[in-house]
């Protein structure tokens, strides 16, 4: 609003009772001073509308708390009101303090804001002002508690605000107004307040917050009394990030049940009505949400997405794999668990070359304990089955140039000659997912985040636990190779059975993973043929618990480099 173009308009006139009991003077706040014959050591503050007769302002509120209207002569006393005789008393306390303050205060007078489509009547309900300073024209929000003008807040054509009299002592913004109910509206600023209560016909009780969201626990926290007493209090504030955590926050500090949270399609109230939107800003009050903590939500929020059929899982690398776990989903943990040298990352190379001949997102490839040009080698190998990496093995350069050619833009590796902290690891898989468009990241191997950490297992747990939001938070699959323990009896690499207990962290990992797959060789046998031997036992499938003790055969193909399985894919039994 452009303050500078306002003119403050002639002072209202009073009714022609109250002049015949003034006295022509003014009192320390700026208002006429008026008094009563039976309450003669009370100066009225100010008119106000009338809740009992519906008049615009006939109700005059006094400096002790009491309130006449002259034109139903209705007659309220405070001091019947322990609770707001309690608050009284405790401003009198520092009457010279209170009255050094007032000196201060402005004079103020009523008048639409025309730029904000406030109405007079709005303004001069919430005693919403105009005044002047030092030639500057300022509008005034005016601050009350116990029926008491206790400071106000002004603002300039710069939009400078600035206290005076005794802020701390007053309540929030037009809580003088009403008494508690079935509902309140808390906003952030006055302007805002003012717009939602027009919009509702000055009906509703609407206040706001005094320092707006920056000040929003504090505000709430010191008037938690009169707010507890209704049965809802709507946070209506501003749409933008610190409007949307200052309404959480202050969501907290209310019983629960008790808060609900307004989304505005606009910035903020009043530039929706400015825009001809009011209608929404009134519908979204109606449509506000209850607070709730992070983690609860209603049956009926996921009702109709149980209703789909059930999700067809992705195809892995090896089909029997495939069949028994039914695939692969979003949000999901995959771990493999190995011996040194059991080819973990050779199963992954392959499953990463399925992955991008089979869908269409690219791949995210962390790859901590091998060169990238070597992780594009083998990757290319497993699409021409080639094995690029074999000096010795039948390939030739052509083969190689043209499976990196159809890599390209379909992987994304990470660059681990900077640091391998978790917080990084972390850190890179979000902007795979949210800048790449990455659903599919493969990690080798987990055990090296936390390596460095005085106690790994702590660390490890706290890692899984991160994961296991992370894959929901991106709707992403996480596949990651763990190290394992060593094991009582036969080795892992001369081909001892691989258990859940055995995966580095295992109790995490346990917990976390979706499924959990070990690998079994014995790299110490006799013949090539055993050698070359090696064995997938599902451990752990929370799907639907059928693919775990499955147990899937593999060879290798020194020609192809390929991993291929042993017993045909028909005739697996399960």
């Amino acid at each position: 609003m452009e303050l500078g173009s306002l003119r403050p308009t002639e002072k209202q006139p009073y009714g022609s009772r109250t002049e015949r009991l003034m006295n022509g003077t003014r009192n320390s706040i700026g208002t006429r001073k008026v008094r009563r014959v039976d309450y003669p050591d009370s100066d009225i503050l100010h008119h106000t509308s009338c809740p009992d007769c519906g008049s615009r302002d006939n109700l005059g509120v006094y400096s002790d708390g009491h309130s006449y209207c002259f034109g139903c002569k209705s007659h309220k006393n405070a001091k019947a009101d322990q609770s707001m005789g309690n608050q009284l008393n405790s401003i009198q306390q520092s009457t010279d303090a209170k009255r050094a303050d007032r000196k201060a205060m402005l004079e103020v007078d009523f008048q639409s804001l025309k730029a904000r489509r406030i109405t007079e009547d709005t303004c001069r309900k919430f005693a919403y002002g105009i005044s002047s300073d030092s030639g500057r024209i300022l509008q005034v929000e005016q601050y009350f508690t116990g029926g008491i003008l206790v400071a106000q807040k002004t603002r300039d054509s710069d939009k400078k605000f600035k206290w005076l009299g005794a802020p701390k002592s007053a309540t929030l913004f037009g809580q003088h107004l009403w008494k508690p109910g079935k509902r309140v509206v808390i906003t952030e600023g006055a302007i805002d307040c003012l717009t939602v209560a027009q919009l509702n016909g000055l009906k509703w009780p609407v206040v706001s917050l005094k320092n707006g969201a920056g000040g929003s626990q504090n505000d709430i926290k010191e008037n938690i009394e009169w707010l507890e007493e209704f049965e809802e209090v709507i946070l209506c504030f501003d749409s933008d990030e610190p409007g949307r955590k200052a309404a959480i926050e202050c969501a907290k500090i209310l019983s629960p049940g008790k808060a609900f949270i307004t989304s505005l399609s606009g910035k903020d109230a009043n530039e929706m009505l400015v825009k001809g939107d009011g209608g929404s800003v009134t519908a979204s009050l109606w449509q506000s949400a209850p607070y709730r903590p992070d983690g609860i939500i209603s049956i009926n929020e996921v009702i109709e997405a149980a209703k789909r059929p059930l999700e067809e899982g992705r195809s892995t690398a090896f089909p029997s794999l495939t069949k028994a776990i039914f695939g692969t989903r979003r949000k999901e943990l995959i771990a493999l668990g190995g011996g040194v040298g059991s080819g973990k990352t050779d199963i992954f190379t392959q499953c990463i070359a399925h992955s991008i001949t089979t869908y269409p997102e690219p791949v995210g490839v962390i790859y901590l304990e091998q060169p990238d040009t070597e992780t594009a080698r083998r990757l290319a190998g497993k699409l021409q089955n080639k094995p690029f990496c074999d000096p010795e093995g039948e390939w030739e350069q052509k083969e190689l140039d043209e499976g990196l050619e159809k890599l390209r833009d379909r992987i994304y590796l990470y660059d681990h000659v900077g640091s391998k902290g978790s917080e990084t690891i972390k850190n890179t898989i979000r902007h795979m997912a949210l800048g790449l468009g990455i659903r599919d990241v493969y990690l080798d191997h987990l055990t090296a985040l936390v390596s460095h950490e005085q106690d790994e297992r702590r660390a490890l747990d706290a890692l899984m636990a991160d994961f296991g939001s992370l894959v929901h938070q991106l709707n992403i699959s996480l596949f990651f190779v763990s190290h394992l323990s060593t094991p009582e009896g036969k080795a892992h690499e001369e081909g001892g059975r691989v258990m859940a207990k055995h995966f580095r962290g295992s109790r995490s990992i346990m917990m976390w993973s979706n499924f959990m797959i070990g690998i079994e060789r014995n790299q110490q046998a006799e013949t090539l043929e055993e050698r070359q031997s090696s064995t997938l036992r599902i451990l752990k499938d929370r799907n639907t618990g059928k693919g775990a003790g499955i147990t899937i055969p593999l060879r290798y193909n020194t020609k192809t480099g390929m991993l291929l399985e042993e017993t045909p894919f028909e005739n697996n039994d399960y």
